[in-house]
């Protein structure tokens, strides 16, 4: 009865340390997104800036979890897609410190641990990042099963497991096989009628949710998304561009130039005659352009060099701290795997992921302590976690601070631009600072984008609405208005105009309240002309040939 009340009682100690640690350092400093993915799966979900409307089909994570963060009411200026992102951090370091304490690890280490791991994270959350949590809160449960075998630590494990696969399942693979040779076997077979009736729960629930995840994304208007979505990722996100344009032959025969090469390595899939699935296939096969065994091996030492990085330095250095202090077979075991599925990613042709290796090295850091079976304390390797939870806090915060700064000034001149849509090509505008976790106004959440990027063909976007309407892009560069576009690039833009439309490329530099914008229009022929009334408030200086 003692333990018992020890147990909740440290519980509950743990759950308000944790609720009031995040409200605090949200009061002082607010969150940011550490990419645009966020973002953009926040747009899709709740129908605003590149999303004409809702839609629970996230592409990136599980429709399932889709229409979670959907239902999730609006509290204040927090949607629910940033209210899911919120709730899932704080209870996966409840739970990661949570069953640290019920694994006697001292208070100190609980508590700089916490700090350590979920800093970053509550900062700047990244799905991929809160994906990897769930799954080690999930490895984290598991163990303490495996030392007290209660029922309800398998299932809150498996929720947590199926929480992890629905936000990013390929993560939860990632931090799953890591985790294999510290998992509690023996006991998990030794009470096999209870866990494996859990596990078949917990398979066929994920099973279900990828079938309906296909479903959603096969639907009718889905077609040219999914079919295009796999063609082009050679181009986009494994280096094919190079070697398809050093084939002239190839790009030839298909009436195809180097600049459309480039173009769709670089997102520009407002133009059909070159974002055509069969087509970009064709020439990928033909070139030999898919990633080959020597560039992945390549690619596979870049993942392991990338974890030079400056973001990382207190966790491996913990982890490796930890490690010597509680060696055994397993814990090396997993470090081994680990490695290994770091290399894997880039294999595949994905090195320098930082946010796909964070989970991983967190579970290096924890995983000592799930394995030790002694009372978990000790100065040295006390002082020495608090000096790497001090560099590593001072680091995360002054980071903040700056994508504070970056976000007040992005927002100040979003708030200028002109009512009209506005092409976004790729990275041109930084949706991570324009639309902090918390805090977006109805104007920002009412501003629409056309989005040159991996949305624009899905039939949610305000790009497919526009095309269909016949306000796509390419019929706005020809028109005598021509179209505003943020983050162009000039010169490939310029030779698409010349090869695709025999015309030449303009420019006009207009000025709305200090806020430089560009309009660009492809002049086809001789056709000319004087551009017509802007805005009463844009001044402009004419166009310019480019």
């Amino acid at each position: 009865m003692r333990l018992h009340r020890e147990s909740r009682s440290s519980g509950l100690a743990i759950g308000i340390a944790v609720l009031t640690f995040v409200a605090l350092l949200y009061f002082i400093l607010p969150p940011f997104w550490e990419t645009n993915d966020d973002v953009g799966m926040e747009m899709v979900a709740h129908g605003f800036g590149v999303a004409a409307f809702g839609d629970a089909a996230l592409v990136f994570s599980n429709v399932v979890w889709g229409y979670i963060v959907r239902s999730i009411p609006t509290v204040g200026t927090a949607n629910g897609y940033s209210l899911a992102t919120i709730l899932v951090l704080i209870l996966t370091s409840y739970s990661c410190l949570i069953v640290l304490r019920k694994l006697k690890v001292n208070w100190i280490y609980i508590l700089a641990l916490g700090l350590l791991i979920w800093m970053r994270p509550l900062l700047f959350p990244q799905f991929t990042v809160d994906a990897g949590l769930l799954a080690l809160a999930s490895v984290g449960w598991l163990q303490l099963f495996g030392r007290d075998p209660r029922v309800r630590y398998l299932i809150f494990a498996a929720i947590l497991g199926y929480i992890s696969f629905l936000i990013r399942d390929q993560e939860f693979y990632l931090v799953a096989a890591a985790s294999l040779p510290i998992m509690p076997w023996r006991m998990l077979l030794q009470r096999r009628h209870v866990s494996g009736n859990i596990l078949i729960v917990l398979c066929a629930a994920m099973i279900c949710s990828a079938v309906l995840n296909k479903k959603a994304l096969n639907r009718p208007e889905w077609t040219d998304f999914s079919t295009f979505n796999v063609a082009r990722a050679p181009l986009t996100d494994f280096g094919a561009a190079t070697k398809i344009s050093s084939r002239p032959d190839v790009l030839a025969r298909h009436n195809f130039s180097a600049n459309d090469v480039w173009l769709v390595a670089h997102w520009f899939f407002a133009d059909r005659q070159i974002a055509d699935a069969k087509l970009i296939s064709d020439l990928v096969k033909e070139t030999d352009a898919a990633p080959v065994q020597e560039l992945s091996l390549a690619q596979g030492w870049r993942a392991i060099v990338a974890l030079d990085n400056i973001q990382l330095y207190s966790l491996i250095l913990v982890a490796l701290l930890l490690f010597c202090r509680y060696p055994s077979k397993r814990l090396l075991l997993c470090f081994l795997l680990v490695f290994v599925a770091i290399f894997a990613t880039g294999m595949v042709g994905r090195p320098g992921v930082i946010r796909v290796y964070y989970p991983l090295l967190c579970l290096l850091v924890l995983a000592p302590l799930f394995l030790a079976t002694a009372p978990v304390n000790g100065k040295v390797i006390g002082g020495l976690l608090i000096v790497a939870v001090v560099f590593n806090t001072n680091m995360v915060v002054k980071e903040s601070k700056i994508a504070l700064r970056k976000s007040q000034e992005v927002r100040q001149v979003a708030s200028r631009y002109p009512a009209e849509v506005m092409v976004v090509w790729g990275d041109g505008f930084p949706y991570e600072r324009a639309y902090p976790v918390l805090g977006v106004s109805k104007a920002e959440y009412e501003r629409k984008f056309y989005a040159l990027g991996g949305f624009t063909l899905a039939p949610f976007s305000v790009s497919h609405e526009e095309d269909v309407a016949g306000r796509g892009l390419i019929s706005r560069l020809l028109s005598a208005e021509g179209v505003l576009i943020l983050g162009a690039r000039e010169p490939p833009l310029k030779i698409y105009c010349a090869e695709r439309h025999g015309g030449a490329l303009e420019k006009l530099l207009t000025d709305t309240a200090n806020t430089s914008v560009v309009r660009y229009r492809c002049v086809q022929g001789s056709r000319g002309g004087v551009f017509p009334q802007l805005a009463n408030n844009e001044q402009t200086t004419g166009w310019q040939a480019l």
